[in-house]
């Protein structure tokens, strides 16, 4: 009788571990847009959840700001060594191919 509920014990533990990963493995799954849907509802739980979900767009806003002025700096500099728009100044290329990207969507 004793190792009977020892094993189920060890069984029991294993289902709890089992049902952890699963839960895991959803939100993992579900890739970048869980930041969509967890995020929201943490902010709900803040004292001013209005302030904080402001800060939290205003972020994202930033980091692809960001982004976007890092692919158009290493498009200008390739440009510029490799293509033969050496004679026109990096801020002028710069400017030019930032249009032509806004242009285009």
């Amino acid at each position: 009788l004793r190792h009977k509920c020892s094993h189920t014990l060890r069984d029991h533990r294993h289902i709890m571990v089992e049902k952890k990963r699963s839960k895991e493995d959803m939100f993992v799954s579900r890739g970048a847009s869980v930041i969509f849907s967890v995020f929201p509802n943490i902010f709900s739980h803040f004292v001013a959840p209005n302030f904080w979900s402001i800060l939290f767009f205003m972020a994202l806003v930033l980091i692809s700001i960001d982004s976007m002025y890092c692919q158009i700096n290493a498009i200008t500099l390739s440009l510029m060594e490799v293509g033969g728009f050496r004679y026109i100044p990096y801020s002028t290329l710069s400017l030019i191919i930032t249009l032509a990207c806004v242009l285009t969507g």
